[in-house]
């Protein structure tokens, strides 16, 4: 048994209608679960990989409810009351398989969508079409040997920032705690202030929710 009939059940060749809508879905199932791949890759949300294992389940159970029907309407002479049972029941998982994925998107915590981030030499340049909750711009380690050589103990990192519609927080952690902020509504450029320690900092931005973000930012 192959890959495809594990995951997706065999395809009822009987009707070509059928076997239509079986490799349609199929074609379409694999597309979503490349862009949902990237998406979890880029925004790090593993909430995102529930409709990618339920799918094909609820798709099987859809698939072979129908075919069931088709089989049981073409050999039953008076088959009103079935055919409305089935029909009932199939249109129900149905709905089910195409309002999940949509529930998941609507009450997740965090949703990110169409973002670029590229960090060349220091230098970041992301943008985000639309986020809701947190997103990690970046994050850098800083060793005790470099703290030795560093001349200064401070670093001002210059960054600038917008946001289309709404605000957001940008904000610096240190081992986990918020060291810097600060609130971005429209255009905004600055510094981050902060004293070189040992350890890992996280650059993060948080927001209800806020479309069309631009940050620059650089490390150097």
């Amino acid at each position: 048994m192959n890959i495809i009939s594990l995951l997706f059940g065999k395809p009822y060749r009987a009707n070509r209608l059928f076997l239509f809508f079986y490799w349609f879905v199929i074609a379409f199932y694999f597309v979503g679960f490349v862009m949902m791949i990237s998406l979890i890759v880029m925004t790090g949300e593993w909430l995102f990989i529930i409709p990618l294992v339920i799918f094909p389940l609820l798709f099987r159970i859809v698939y072979k409810l129908n075919t069931f029907i088709y089989q049981s309407i073409s050999n039953q002479k008076d088959h009103s009351p079935l055919k409305k049972k089935w029909i009932m029941i199939g249109s129900a998982f149905v709905i089910l398989m195409i309002t999940f994925p949509i529930l998941v998107f609507m009450f997740s915590d965090n949703v990110v969508t169409n973002v670029s981030n590229t960090n060349v030499n220091g230098e970041i340049e992301l943008s985000i079409g639309s986020v809701k909750g947190t997103y990690e711009v970046e994050a850098f380690q800083i060793e005790a040997f470099q703290l030795e050589e560093s001349i200064n103990d401070v670093a001002l990192l210059p960054y600038e920032a917008f946001v289309r519609e709404g605000s957001f927080l940008l904000f610096l952690e240190h081992n986990g705690e918020m060291i810097w902020s600060e609130e971005v509504s429209g255009n905004h450029s600055g510094e981050m202030a902060i004293e070189l320690r040992e350890g890992t900092y996280r650059i993060k931005l948080e927001s209800e929710e806020a479309k069309g973000i631009v940050i620059n930012l650089s490390l150097n």
